[in-house]
């Protein structure tokens, strides 16, 4: 299996290749919060946290929150950026979850981390979420089902179709709740994404 550092996540750091990072969280998350409140209780998992705008949302509303991800100029950008958030930010690789994060979380923010990973990453991943959420955990998440691309670009980010979506998550022991393509989102993915929102079952 390829690693997930397949791509090099931290050098694009260093170099500022960053075209993900926008500076705030997703304007779907608030679109979320208001079709679903509470959209989580208790402690929330964000995988692929970036510079952390997603996770200290999150926590601004109460949740404990653990922003993971696998670049250490991230997560050190992520604690500098406000260190007056509650929101902690630590290394995990999810496709290898360390055993103390084990069915520790009631809940899972998705932010197109699973389409930034290769495809052929994508069981390992669901399967590396699924075990860090207790049983009835809930995932909510958004992701690219169009991203745009120039002529002959391949990704990351790598698009995902609803019905891959729903057979990928129902297929490692998920019940999909709800679906929809988000009226919000940063510039230029309005209408290129899917909001979905499942438990682990």
């Amino acid at each position: 299996m390829k690693s997930i550092m397949s791509t090099d996540w931290n050098d694009c750091y260093a170099k500022k290749e960053t075209p993900w990072e926008k500076g705030q969280a997703t304007p779907v998350l608030e679109e979320m919060w208001a079709k679903q409140q509470p959209l989580f209780t208790g402690r929330v998992f964000v995988p692929g946290c970036g510079i952390g705008h997603d996770a200290r949302w999150l926590a601004d509303r109460g949740l404990t929150v653990t922003g993971g991800d696998i670049a250490p100029l991230a997560l050190e950008a992520a604690r500098d950026w406000d260190r007056q958030s509650t929101a902690s930010f630590k290394m995990v690789d999810v496709l290898s979850p360390p055993a103390d994060l084990l069915g520790y979380f009631d809940g899972v923010w998705e932010h197109t981390c699973l389409c930034a990973l290769a495809p052929e990453l994508r069981n390992a991943y669901i399967k590396g979420l699924h075990t860090v959420l207790k049983s009835g955990g809930r995932v909510a998440g958004v992701f690219f089902i169009n991203p745009e691309m120039d002529e002959g670009e391949e990704g990351p980010p790598f698009g995902i179709s609803v019905e891959e979506l729903k057979t990928l998550w129902e297929s490692h022991g998920f019940t999909v709740h709800e679906h929809w393509v988000p009226t919000t989102g940063y510039e230029g993915r309005v209408g290129r994404e899917l909001a979905m929102i499942l438990s682990k079952n």
